[in-house]
């Protein structure tokens, strides 16, 4: 079982503190093998919830390359989590570009799986999963500043996705957070004001940083 070998192979780097790099393989290998197996399934969705749960940690773990590429190119970089730090780590310019990019194809081509679903039974559908998995690669497009493939995948999400009205709460503000920065991209400035405002209200005090940043949308919405 490919999906069981590469988990057992990020414990065991993980345990030995080895390099990222093999870390960030086995688990795009993991990504890939169970996305594999979700294309091959016909009207069940039980796998999208480990999917995404598999795509968020391949895509933390990409950060620390988007940190790398950042520090290249205009000085900017988020220090690792303490847990990457520890890892082992032979890096440099390409092999970062190639990680991100890797990483960005695949949540783009999961996303594509989970749209195109023909399943007309809801509970069933795979759609479900399409805007967690979104969300997931636009955080990673606006950390790399490319931003022309989260407009896109967007656009077909506001005209499309029927089920993005269903998200949990901390779903449904990271997606309108993102779509009101592509609103103010567009210069529309009312609809990114009608993104930004609620999700102000609604974010939680403790995470000062997220209502930091949403306010700072807002005050140049308005």
């Amino acid at each position: 079982n490919v999906i069981l070998t590469n988990h057992i192979k990020i414990c065991q780097t993980l345990l030995y503190k080895s390099r990222l790099n093999d870390i960030v393989q086995y688990q795009y290998s993991l990504c890939r093998s169970l996305l594999d197996l979700i294309k091959e399934s016909k009207n069940k969705n039980w796998h999208i919830p480990i999917l995404i749960l598999t795509l968020t940690d391949l895509r933390l773990l990409t950060n620390y390359f988007t940190s790398y590429i950042s520090r290249h190119t205009d000085g900017n970089t988020s220090p690792p989590s303490q847990r990457i730090a520890d890892l082992s780590i032979d890096n440099d310019r390409q092999t970062s570009e190639t990680n991100v990019t890797k990483t960005i194809e695949l949540l783009t081509e999961a996303f594509r799986v989970c749209t195109s679903d023909r399943c007309t039974e809801q509970r069933l559908s795979k759609k479900w999963g399409a805007i967690q998995i979104l969300n997931q690669l636009l955080k990673l497009c606006h950390r790399i500043k490319r931003y022309e493939l989260g407009e896109q995948l967007l656009s077909f999400a506001e005209q499309s996705l029927e089920f993005r009205h269903y998200l949990l709460e901390d779903q449904k503000m990271t997606y309108d957070y993102f779509l009101g920065k592509s609103y103010l991209f567009k210069d529309d400035y009312r609809k990114a004001t009608e993104c930004f405002d609620p999700i102000f209200q609604r974010c939680p005090r403790f995470m000062k940083k997220n209502k930091a940043s949403i306010l700072i949308h807002l005050c140049v919405s308005k």
